[in-house]
């Protein structure tokens, strides 16, 4: 799951050690603030950079926090679908997606985010499919189809190796 899986270059490295490092200053900032002054948008803010850390409890923990301080807004929901999602709780994933389109029924995006939840995260699952699983994803990992969908493939298939 961790940017190391991903193919080497002569600049990779440099580039994701420098891509750690300002995400991890960034962490230390979004953190200092949020002590300073607890906001719904700081803490999404956080879980964005905990994310992309591959910190994906630390990220649902900050948007639980979020939720809590903003309950209607429906894009603390869909991002906390995602984490849900990158952690394989995908009943969990899908209900905060329902959520976030009962908040906001035109948003396209949690539309889509939940049908990729119950399509990949399910249904290969539930039917046993797992090499084809594996496949599938690696195929659309390689082709990097958008950053979201690139890493929604990326962990379900390392998720799917895992499994005995």
């Amino acid at each position: 799951m961790a940017l190391a899986d991903e193919p080497a270059s002569p600049s990779g490295d440099a580039t994701r050690q420098s891509a750690n490092s300002v995400d991890d200053r960034a962490l230390a900032v979004a953190t200092a603030l949020i002590k300073a002054q607890p906001s719904a948008e700081g803490y999404q803010h956080r879980a964005m950079i905990e994310s992309r850390l591959d910190r994906h409890a630390e990220a649902l923990a900050d948007l639980d926090a979020a939720i809590k301080l903003a309950p209607q807004d429906a894009a603390a929901y869909a991002r906390r679908g995602d984490e849900h999602f990158f952690l394989a709780r995908f009943k969990d994933a899908l209900a905060d997606y329902d959520r976030q389109i009962s908040l906001a029924p035109d948003s396209g995006p949690g539309h889509w985010q939940r049908g990729i939840a119950c399509y990949v995260g399910l249904y290969y699952d539930m039917t046993g499919k797992k090499e084809l699983a594996i496949s599938h994803l690696r195929d659309a990992e390689r082709h990097r189809i958008d950053h979201f969908m690139w890493q929604v493939a990326r962990v379900h298939a390392d998720l799917l190796d895992k499994k005995p």
